[in-house]
């Protein structure tokens, strides 16, 4: 039975020299010092969980980073693919000063109108000169700085399309009194001006559309790193739960039961 016991261990020990050859002296030493093969083992398992951890951490980031690398490569080739961006004042400059010129050719008094709606046109007249002086130029610089921001651009397109509801008014009234002249130089310029409105609001749209979809994106991208992130964690935490072995319990001696005497033999008389 001793040597039975003594071959399993020298095989266990075989076994564990073959997978870390480098050891094999040390491990001859333990042996020769009495330590026992099962600490071995716990210690080669120790080596091989820490192992596994650091492997499965590592090829989990090199995922993470695989899984962004696309999504950070669309969005850098998309902004270096989009247009650039125009100024708003670029495109309204030229419109605003004809309605302007347009404005500053009206002669009221030979417009055919009663006296209450030439008070009323030429207020309209003062209203608008006074946002062309004011109001406009500082909404319109707030824009430049950022044409591709909904915030600042949308109050410079806000004012100017009160502004033109306000020329809209005052080129009606012109159409039906004024000399045809000032009445075509009003249509003229609110035409090119409803024209440049528009060529505003559609690159506004078109950043705002390519500024939802960049977010939405990077939004995609963070919501996969840090799933990918908790999956990492989780794995290195099971991987780095130490391994136990099964404790097996003593089997229990089955002492035999003592033989029962036999029955004395029954006499008849």
């Amino acid at each position: 039975m001793q040597s039975r016991s003594n071959f399993s261990d020298a095989s266990q020990a075989g076994r564990f020299a073959i997978c870390f050859p480098a050891r094999r002296r040390w491990l001859v030493c333990v042996e020769s010092c009495g330590v026992g093969v099962g600490l071995l083992e716990w210690f080669a398992m120790r080596l091989f969980t820490s192992a596994l951890v650091l492997f499965t951490v590592g090829f989990l980031e090199v995922r993470v980073f695989a899984q962004a690398a696309p999504v950070a490569a669309a969005t850098e080739g998309q902004a270096a693919t989009a247009a650039p961006m125009t100024r708003p004042s670029e495109v309204l400059q030229m419109p605003l000063q004809q309605l302007q010129d347009a404005l500053s050719g009206v002669r009221l008094e030979k417009w055919k109108m009663s006296g209450e709606l030439r008070d009323a046109a030429d207020g309209d007249i003062r209203s608008i000169e006074q946002d062309f002086r004011q109001t406009l130029p500082p909404l319109l610089a707030t824009a430049d700085s950022e044409p591709g921001s909904v915030a600042k651009v949308l109050p410079a397109i806000r004012n100017v399309d009160a502004l033109y509801d306000v020329a809209v008014r005052v080129s009606a009234m012109g159409r039906l009194t004024a000399p045809a002249a000032q009445s075509a130089a009003l249509d003229r310029a609110l035409k090119e001006l409803a024209e440049a409105r528009r060529r505003v609001g559609d690159q506004l749209q078109t950043a705002a559309v390519a500024e939802e979809s960049r977010v939405s994106q990077l939004q995609a991208s963070l919501r996969a790193s840090q799933a990918a992130a908790a999956a990492a964690q989780q794995s290195a935490a099971a991987a780095a739960q130490p391994v136990t072995k099964p404790v097996v319990k003593p089997k229990k001696k089955v002492r035999p039961k003592p033989a029962s005497p036999a029955a004395a033999p029954v006499t008849q008389p």
